[in-house]
């Protein structure tokens, strides 16, 4: 479990780059190539233009993916960022710094303002991590013990710190759509909806969700009618396509699920064996059924796959 993990601002939360092409109407060239002379006239562009630190863009992608990890790992998420040096003469630097990221990430995170070689004080092991663009800063912090990412994309953070599965996709696929989901589980009771809500936007796509265990709850919320589940049987497609379209009519989401299976130890039969899970969506008023067989792996188990299918098949779908 990691103690602590800094995020560098400008050049990953923020785009510096574009800042300076933008704001300052010259293009900052990579490190390595530029001369020093191109580099002063850069500093003096950038010196020029008043509060130029808190005018930035962020970097593609970034502002979601530092709130994903914020929401992981709550206050052990802090900036550890860099200033120019006074010879640069940018006074109001920190400040700027501060001001951005509090105004635009929210006032409860923790910075830390310092010259890039202090960067490396503040590692204590590999349980502290440093994510930064600059890669003698990353150097620094591995020579330190730390855990370092020198910074590519927003994608390949998310994918290190396992910030990148389907519900992430699926949570971004309905905000562009402007579409909203509701579950109705029987089986998996609940345990969908939880994934769900592991990602920092959920709020915008979904509402509520209904856990109808009993036959009797399947009825009453969700208006699978009695005949109906005696017709076909409770883990039936054809029951889980109801669920799907009444969790879908009575919350107005665009999207609903229904869930129903034998997740055991018991209740299999020859026909309907343990591990037997039934699925219904309904995607904008049109259904979609699919039944899968698990086997009998154990009851945790079989919800589990059970919602990774689940996900899957919406990607798939949507």
């Amino acid at each position: 479990m990691y103690k602590k993990i800094y995020f560098d601002m400008d050049g990953v939360l923020a785009d510096f780059d574009k800042g300076v092409l933008q704001l300052c109407g010259i293009e900052n060239r990579d490190q390595a190539t530029k001369t020093e002379e191109e580099d002063n006239l850069m500093w003096a562009k950038v010196r020029d233009v008043e509060h130029f630190y808190d005018k930035l863009d962020f970097m593609p992608g970034a502002r979601e993916m530092f709130l994903r990890i914020y929401a992981k790992y709550g206050d052990r998420v802090e900036i550890l960022t860099g200033i120019p040096k006074e010879k640069r003469g940018i006074v109001t630097a920190g400040e700027d710094k501060i001001k951005w990221i509090h105004r635009l990430l929210g006032e409860e995170i923790k910075v830390h303002i310092v010259y890039a070689e202090e960067k490396k004080n503040y590692c204590f092991g590999p349980e502290y991590v440093l994510v930064d663009d600059f890669d003698r800063n990353i150097n620094e912090w591995k020579e330190q013990g730390g855990t370092g990412i020198l910074f590519k994309n927003s994608e390949q953070v998310n994918e290190f710190f396992e910030l990148n599965g389907p519900e992430y996709r699926l949570v971004e696929k309905l905000i562009d759509k402007k579409s909203h989901i509701a579950f109705a589980e029987s089986c998996t009771g609940g345990l969908a909806a939880a994934r769900l809500v592991d990602v920092p936007d959920a709020s915008c796509v979904f509402d509520e969700s209904h856990i109808t265990y009993a036959n009797k709850a399947k009825i009453k919320c969700l208006g699978v009618l009695p005949d109906f589940i005696e017709k076909y049987g409770v883990v039936s497609e054809e029951v889980a396509c109801k669920m799907a379209e009444g969790v879908s009519k009575n919350s107005g989401a665009e999207v609903g699920v229904g869930i129903s299976g034998i997740a055991g130890p018991t209740g299999g039969t020859e026909n309907k064996p343990i591990g037997m899970v039934c699925f219904g969506f309904c995607i904008d008023g049109k259904p979609y059924t699919f039944t899968k067989k698990f086997g009998n792996i154990g009851r945790g188990e079989v919800r589990k796959k059970a919602v990774d299918f689940v996900y899957e098949k919406l990607n798939e779908l949507m």
